[in-house]
């Protein structure tokens, strides 16, 4: 067993909030145009695994030791299964199961691949743990296994932060209480995630990025969303990841350097405003300077107490605050990865999703290839159930193509 590692904050942050009702996970999911090679794929999958910075796991921590990551010298299960299924429904009940399911840290590697074969094309989904991936480090991960598939030379390692990465920020306890998503369909106390993965044009605008745009859009959608269901009125915040990776090394690297930004949509604001306020606010954050966790979440997760112990506190918090601090909803795009994973020659869809912790409930994440916007949102059972989270999808879709093509929609 080689050296250990201690677990940054972020790290140690992303493994306290991973509990089996709300496993954090982030989940990337390929659909190729050909039907896969079973023996080619278990080939590379594991060629990715036995990888020492792949197959890593944590190992506890004590009263003044935090967790830390240890190379077993192999991994400790495989991480590929294969699978079949028979219809959409069938495939949408799959992929909510696996994004229910929990991936021990415990366990190396901290990924699982599931290749899915239907009548319908072979699906391949896989789950990285949040503690040790972020989205673009998820993608990564994929995007390798796809390029050892293909016979094509890879490179791991780890990801680099920017030495001045902006800080996280924490939300002001002056700052007006974030709306709350009005729930449809869902289970109280129901554990575990669904998912629906639409596909869309691109969306542009003069006022701003693809990414405000869809900012401005899921503020929208949420209003709207709310006002018909007569929910009360409040402040949108939307949670925004940010990747804090040198330009030079921006879609590569494994690990989590990603930190958290959050923007407050005005209710009054037009379409044109909405998205130019957007643009300010995310330039805003971006711009601040300082470590990438509060030191409110630094001292939390330092090595004051058992591990089991930290938890706890955390766990508690979490859930006495969680309605009063928490933003209403996050949003992550990755953009438009240059060398998208792909098993053939070709661009094949792709989705990407972030987890939608309680009591935000809903993330909407995006990837784009080959001119498509790809978008995943997913949904804590007790917010939604599939059909309502189909309904939310096709009015953020409506929202978007507003944004897009009048830039004063009323």
């Amino acid at each position: 067993m080689g050296r250990a590692v201690p677990f940054t904050y972020v790290e140690e942050l992303n493994r306290v909030f991973d509990t089996s009702e709300e496993p954090n996970v982030v989940h990337v999911e390929l659909r190729p145009l050909a039907p896969l090679d079973a023996a080619r794929l278990r080939y590379a999958v594991q060629e990715v695994a036995a990888h020492p910075l792949v197959r890593r796991r944590a190992v506890g921590s004590g009263w003044l030791r935090r967790p830390r990551w240890v190379d077993p010298g192999g991994p400790d299960v495989d991480p590929l299964e294969r699978v079949g299924w028979r219809d959409e429904a069938d495939l949408a009940r799959l992929r909510d199961g696996l994004l229910s399911a929990p991936l021990p840290t415990t366990a190396g590697p901290l990924f699982r691949v599931t290749h899915a074969v239907g009548p319908g094309g072979d699906v391949v989904v896989l789950r990285a743990h949040h503690a040790a991936y972020d989205g673009i480090a998820t993608l990564d991960l994929m995007n390798t296994i796809t390029r050892v598939y293909r016979g094509l030379p890879t490179e791991i390692a780890l990801a680099r932060a920017v030495p001045r990465t902006a800080a996280a920020q924490a939300a002001s306890s002056s700052a007006p209480r974030p709306v709350r998503i009005a729930p449809e369909g869902g289970t109280p106390g129901r554990p575990g995630s669904g998912a629906v993965l639409v596909s869309t044009e691109v969306p542009r605008s003069a006022s701003g990025t693809v990414n405000d745009v869809m900012v401005a859009a899921l503020a929208r959608t949420v209003r709207r969303w709310n006002a018909a269901r007569g929910a009360a009125e409040g402040a949108v915040r939307v949670t925004v990841p940010v990747n804090t990776r040198p330009r030079a090394d921006w879609w590569r690297g494994f690990g989590n350097s990603s930190r958290l930004t959050t923007v407050s949509a005005e209710p009054s604001s037009d379409g044109a405003a909405l998205i130019a306020d957007v643009a300010a606010q995310m330039a805003a954050g971006k711009a601040v300077v300082g470590p990438p966790v509060s030191w409110q979440l630094r001292v939390l997760t330092g090595p004051w107490a058992p591990s089991a112990t930290r938890r706890r506190v955390m766990t508690t918090l979490r859930r006495l605050t969680g309605e009063r601090l928490a933003d209403t909803v996050l949003l992550s795009n990755l953009g438009l990865p240059p060398d998208p994973p792909r098993f053939g020659p070709d661009p094949e869809p792709l989705w990407f999703s972030a987890p939608a912790a309680l009591p935000r409930g809903l993330s909407v994440s995006a990837v784009t290839t080959a001119n498509r916007l790809h978008l995943c949102f997913r949904y804590r059972h007790p917010l939604f159930d599939h059909p309502a989270a189909t309904s939310f999808a096709t009015a953020y879709l409506t929202a978007l193509s507003s944004l897009t093509t009048a830039p004063n929609p009323h």
